[in-house]
């Protein structure tokens, strides 16, 4: 699976937005309607998405995310996927390939729908089967002009045979992957540990290292099953002892479960995690 990003412009779950209700998201061939003609033929490929709202910025710091499938709000061939709110998360939603060869794309709006409110887009090229959380969030200020800065990532939880998926389960254990890539635009040092609160011991990653959390990377770690307390503590708390500089939040960790675990904040007083299971 091909992915593709590109930046634009200057707790709960909620809900797909499909007429009727309906949940699945399907690009609609040879159609007419107040977007214009859409003379391109949808792909057979269907993948699972769910949409993720980290972004903060000074002038936005709580603000919710409109998603629409296509190359704009304004393609003829897309529609309104999902209206995501700040810190939150939305459900799995059915797509399908807009295109023959498989080739699927989102764009994300920072509230209303405009061509001043764009903030990133979101591109992949689809087998069929796929299954991935897509995470919006800050990036870094170019220039001195500039009020924002989108940037997203993607993790990969089903590909086709022979692909290696960001997050994998193990037997027996429940697998948790921490990812903290949405600070760095927020606070000065962004290195973490990430622990069990009161086991007084860092969680060793699946390679087998304590691997310090920071930069873009999703660490993936293995827990005993249970309803783990985790958080992240400074980098050099090594014992990860003590109450946890983020978080903590709570686990519903089974045996062969997979949860991802996102720190994201508008301020270096304000730091916060989401744990979100991944689904079979």
């Amino acid at each position: 699976m091909l992915l593709a990003a590109c930046g634009g412009g200057g707790g709960g779950n909620s809900k797909a937005e499909e007429p009727g209700g309906e949940t699945a998201a399907t690009s609609t061939s040879t159609t007419s309607g107040a977007r214009g003609d859409c003379f391109t033929e949808p792909g057979k490929q269907k993948a699972r998405v769910r949409f993720v709202n980290l972004y903060s910025d000074a002038k936005h710091p709580a603000a919710e995310i409109q998603v629409f499938q296509g190359a704009s709000f304004e393609d003829p061939c897309g529609k309104k996927l999902v209206t995501v709110p700040y810190g939150e998360a939305s459900d799995y939603i059915d797509v399908t390939a807009s295109e023959e060869e498989g080739d699927w794309d989102a764009v994300a709006y920072l509230g209303e729908p405009s061509d001043d409110t764009e903030l990133v887009s979101q591109g992949a090229t689809f087998e069929g089967g796929e299954q991935q959380t897509v995470v919006f969030f800050g990036g870094e200020l170019r220039d001195g002009g500039q009020t924002r800065a989108g940037a997203v990532t993607t993790f990969a939880e089903k590909l086709p045979a022979g692909s290696e998926p960001s997050i994998a389960p193990q037997p027996g254990q429940a697998v948790i992957g921490f990812w903290a890539a949405s600070l760095e635009s927020v606070v000065e040092d962004n290195f973490w540990n990430a622990g069990v609160v009161g086991q007084g011991t860092c969680l060793v990653n699946t390679e087998g290292s304590s691997d310090i959390i920071g930069g873009t990377s999703l660490l993936t770690y293995a827990a005993a099953p249970g309803s783990p307390s985790v958080g992240l503590f400074p980098s050099d708390n090594k014992g990860c002892s003590g109450t946890p500089a983020i978080g903590p939040t709570t686990v519903d960790g089974e045996a062969g479960s997979m949860t991802l675990v996102l720190a994201y904040g508008n301020s270096p007083s304000d730091l916060k995690l989401i744990a979100l299971p991944v689904e079979d």
